[in-house]
Parts: C-alpha cells; sequence; structure tokens
C-alpha cells in the first residue's frame, strides 16, 4: 500500500515541499503522519475486507500454490546457456 509511505518527509511531493518550506524536525513529522497513517491502513485494510470477504478462502493451503518458479516467463540463466 502506498499509504504506509505517508510519515516519510520524502513520500510525495507535497511532503518534500513542506518539510523544505517549514523545516520540521523528523520526529514532529512523524508524531503528526503516523496517526493519519495508521487510519489510512485500517480503512484501506476494512474496505479491501468487506469488498473481498466472501471470496477469501478460510484455510491456504500453501502445498497447493504453484511454484514461484512458474511465474517467471525470462528464461533462466541454465536454460540460455542450454539454448
Amino acid at each position: 500500500m502506498e499509504i504506509t509511505s505517508l510519515p516519510l518527509a520524502t513520500s510525495n511531493l507535497t511532503n518534500i515541499i513542506s518539510a523544505d518550506l517549514f523545516g520540521p524536525p523528523f520526529a514532529w513529522w512523524v508524531a503528526i503522519m503516523e496517526p493519519v497513517n495508521m487510519v489510512g491502513v485500517t480503512v484501506s485494510l476494512g474496505v479491501l475486507w468487506l469488498m473481498f470477504r466472501h471470496s477469501w478462502p478460510a484455510i491456504c493451503v500453501l502445498s497447493a500454490l504453484p511454484l514461484p518458479q512458474s511465474a517467471l516467463l525470462a528464461p533462466t540463466p541454465a536454460e540460455r546457456a542450454l539454448g
């Protein structure tokens, strides 16, 4: 989620300009922005849960998932070496 970078002064252009113009100390900046960050994360997760609560499985069986290597589209170095 992009919203979790909110407490950082360099997270977006508005924060960069504000930090440059007003020069707030880092601890003050985080103290102001962290509650906003928590609300944003909570609301985002809540909306995702409301929208997808019926389609999410109760249990995730990891052995039923395909191997991560199957998601790669580019040939591996070994496959390129073989031709």
